[in-house]
């Protein structure tokens, strides 16, 4: 065979292969860059409907802001916690011992001071007192009869002293069996709420026995301690505001009421009051943040 024939076929024939691959490789590569366009279409659309379903809108908000300005004086205020506080607060006791006979008032009823809350058994001095008038009653009798004698001139000094005595004794013994008899009956000390009560019927009162809480909030006190460094930048009349975290951060202006005179030597700390007149939202030993200075 003639070696120039040979070599010939044979890059004919490779000629054909390469030509025949590289067809092939074109079309492939046609069909991949139409599949990445239909899915860039699909993907367009895709993100066309979540735009469509989301509800949520983009808020641009101002990195910086510009106002006017406004030539204020500089103030500088230390907030400091706080708590309320009322001297008509108090848990009631029975001056006498004595089953409980009746409760007047009920928890959560507005009283008026001297009402009657509870009525403690007095049966016993209710009984001492009616021997004691009849022997009063006796002695007043005695006495006016040694009054007449000793006016006639034949009376005993020393009779119609002892009678004199006597009816004395009587009224203050009776006195006292009266004021007794009316520490059986437990009294508001002054105009509140009914806030507790402790007793039921039939339990037995005594002094170490509480039986009620009555609470008066309409004047109230803001009570805080101030560090040491303070001292002479808070004094009476000083602006204060407050703030009860548990009335959703309610506002109340107020002035230092009272200034302490004397510095714990534990804290380094000295104690200011607000007083709160005719207050109607806050009680007694809540907490409230107190900004002065």
């Amino acid at each position: 065979m003639n070696i120039r024939l040979y070599t010939s076929a044979v890059l004919a024939s490779v000629l054909l292969v390469s030509c025949g691959g590289s067809v092939q490789s074109d079309n492939e590569l046609e069909k991949l860059k139409a599949k990445r366009d239909s899915l860039k279409n699909e993907l367009a659309l895709i993100n066309e409907q979540i735009a469509l379903l989301d509800t949520a809108k983009e808020v641009l908000i101002p990195i910086v802001t510009a106002s006017a300005v406004q030539q204020k004086d500089f103030v500088h205020k230390v907030e400091v916690q706080g708590s309320v506080e009322t001297d008509e607060n108090v848990i009631l006791t029975a001056e006498s011992q004595g089953v409980i006979r009746t409760i007047h008032v009920r928890e959560g009823q507005k009283v008026s001071q001297g009402q009657a809350l509870i009525t403690i058994d007095s049966e016993i001095l209710a009984s001492t007192i009616d021997e004691i008038e009849t022997s009063l009653e006796m002695a007043n009798y005695m006495l006016d009869k040694q009054q007449k004698l000793m006016d006639e001139g034949v009376g005993v000094e020393i009779e119609y002293e002892q009678a004199k005595n006597q009816k004395k004794a009587l009224e203050q013994k009776l006195k006292t069996m009266r004021s007794q008899q009316g520490k059986t009956i437990i009294r508001a000390p002054f105009s509140g709420v009914v806030d507790e009560i402790m007793v039921s019927l039939g339990d037995m009162a005594s002094p170490m026995t509480p039986t009620m809480r009555i609470v008066n909030n309409k004047n109230i006190t803001i009570a805080a301690s101030l560090a040491e460094n303070l001292l002479a930048n808070v004094g009476l009349g000083t602006p204060v505001d407050l703030v009860i975290p548990a009335m959703n951060d309610t506002a109340i202006s107020g002035v230092v009421s009272y200034k302490g005179n004397f510095i714990d030597p534990v804290n380094r700390t000295f104690k200011i009051q607000v007083e709160i007149k005719n207050n109607s939202i806050l009680m007694a030993n809540m907490l409230a943040k107190s900004k002065c200075g």
